[in-house]
């Protein structure tokens, strides 16, 4: 009698993925580790109050990873904007590199250099336009 109140399962499907996502270790703070080829990154950040003001400001990140760190080296380049709130937004980044090797019993040895290449010194964030258009005619 109760099999005629059972409901059929339904039907089973597969639904692939493109790939998988992690927990960071550590966000624009340095480690050895990093990603391999083809492994993409991404980090956001916020601050409440930054420092020596009540105001808040955020932060976001996007990088690639390249070789194969376990086999030769690894390397990692990174885009970051420090600033997405404010008067300064979008004024204030930069480009990061990474060089690494995973070694045995997962050990990892690295070296890089954070802002290697700054908003500051290459406008290529967020040009001020209303500055530059101000003595068009």
């Amino acid at each position: 009698m109760q099999q005629q109140y059972l409901l059929q399962q339904p039907p089973t499907i597969e639904i692939p993925t493109l790939g998988s996502a992690a927990r960071g270790a550590s966000f624009a703070s340095p480690t050895a580790f990093g990603a391999s080829w083809g492994q993409v990154y991404t980090g956001i950040g916020l601050q409440a109050r930054t420092r020596y003001t009540d105001e808040a400001d955020d932060t976001i990140s996007i990088g690639m990873g390249f070789g194969e760190p376990r086999k030769t080296v690894g390397a990692e380049i990174t885009v970051a904007v420090l600033s997405l709130l404010g008067d300064d937004s979008l004024e204030q980044g930069g480009i990061r590199f990474k060089v690494y090797r995973i070694l045995p019993e997962d050990f990892a040895v690295a070296v890089g250099i954070e802002n290697a290449i700054t908003a500051s010194s290459v406008k290529f964030f967020a040009p001020n336009l209303a500055r530059n258009n101000s003595s068009v005619k």
